[in-house]
């Protein structure tokens, strides 16, 4: 199977392409490198900083429909915005790679105005988001009272793509609940975020010392995620208890230097407004961390596990029970090192790139 990924975003395409070229697949991937992770590509599509490389990048993509994005039994887009460009370029850019190859499909891995308006609706889906606490508008929405119109601003775009891929595939539990409102069940299926177990080595025994609390977040998204609430906790919790605990704070850093400083983490603070773990919550359990972030009842549910449950569950709900829970693991030492075991198995389960990848495969299949 010859397949074209197109489009990146936190190293999502390039990990899961080296699990499907162990499955026998050509693979290209064709991104920006989800900008400055500066991850992996076989074609570069970066856009420049002056006032005509919008125009520029749609010219040269819309030339390479002629020759390197051309003639792929499947592309998937990382999303329905899989290049840095205006929707009104988008669309007819999209329509070529249509023509031009076999089936098309695209991946919901981030917000998009679908989920915006649930979620910002009087009957949200889920009991919180980035967006809302209940029924209760969050700090970033709050903070931020025009996001809510531009993401609806893009629902036409969005209609377009969705109603002519082949196919979605959601990236983490939240999504497949949003989008299996407004998706057919055959054309919607859970692919998961893919890590790759085989590029990152299994943890040691871990070395004596105080625990060190890594917080890694993206400097412009803190009250997205909740970042600066869980930071203030492990503030608190290193203050309460000197010499027993550590902070390391990590912003921005390209993907290979940040895999780097996350193989030393004892307990990794990601985010408070999730309901399942991202992408730095599963790398954290890949190199025998604890995460601190999404881990409802609902989500081990939908993924049909309810053995292994190593992460600290982040609840916007009860801040006190959270700080309480990751206090516990810094005092108890016992505590830590059996959540800490749990980690990399959860992973191997359920997010190993190779067992992503064979979703993708079986769901292309169909």
């Amino acid at each position: 199977m010859k397949v074209l990924l197109l489009g990146d975003a936190s190293n999502y395409h390039s990990c899961l392409a080296s699990a499907l070229r162990r499955q026998g697949c050509t693979v290209v991937v064709a991104s920006h490198g989800s900008g400055w992770m500066d991850t992996r590509r076989d074609i570069d599509l970066s856009r420049g900083s002056s006032r005509l490389s919008g125009a520029w990048l749609f010219a040269r993509l819309m030339a390479m429909t002629h020759t390197s994005l051309r003639g792929f039994d499947v592309v998937q887009l990382v999303a329905p915005v899989f290049a840095t460009l205006r929707p009104e370029r988008l669309r007819p850019l999209f329509d070529r790679i249509r023509r031009a190859n076999g089936r098309v499909y695209t991946v919901s891995l981030e917000a998009d105005p679908y989920y915006v308006e649930a979620c910002t609706s009087s009957r949200p889906p889920l009991p919180f988001s980035e967006w809302h606490i209940g029924t209760r508008p969050s700090p970033m929405a709050l903070a931020n009272p025009g996001l809510r119109q531009s993401w609806l601003d893009l629902r036409p775009y969005y209609d377009y793509v969705f109603d002519r891929v082949d196919g979605v595939v959601t990236a983490l539990y939240e999504y497949h609940k949003v989008c299996s409102a407004h998706i057919a069940p055959g054309r919607l299926a859970y692919g998961g975020i893919p890590v790759d177990l085989h590029s990152i080595p299994a943890p040691g025994p871990r070395p004596q010392g105080p625990v060190r609390i890594m917080a890694a977040y993206h400097a412009t998204r803190m009250a997205e995620k909740g970042a600066d609430i869980l930071l203030d906790m492990a503030r608190r919790i290193v203050a309460r208890h000197p010499g027993r605990a550590i902070l390391d704070i990590v912003t921005n850093l390209p993907y290979g230097q940040f895999i780097r400083r996350l193989a030393g983490a004892d307990i990794v603070l990601d985010q408070l407004y999730a309901l399942s773990p991202a992408t730095t919550a599963l790398l954290a359990m890949a190199n025998g961390a604890v995460p601190v972030t999404g881990g409802a009842d609902d989500y081990y549910r939908f993924i049909g596990d309810d053995g292994l449950r190593p992460i600290v569950t982040a609840d916007p709900f009860s801040l006190d029970r959270t700080e309480r829970a990751l206090e516990h693991l810094v005092t108890n030492p016992d505590a830590l090192a059996a959540m800490r075991a749990a980690a990399r198995p959860f992973v191997a389960r359920h997010n190993d790139a190779d067992v992503v990848a064979r979703r993708f495969i079986d769901f292309w299949n169909k």
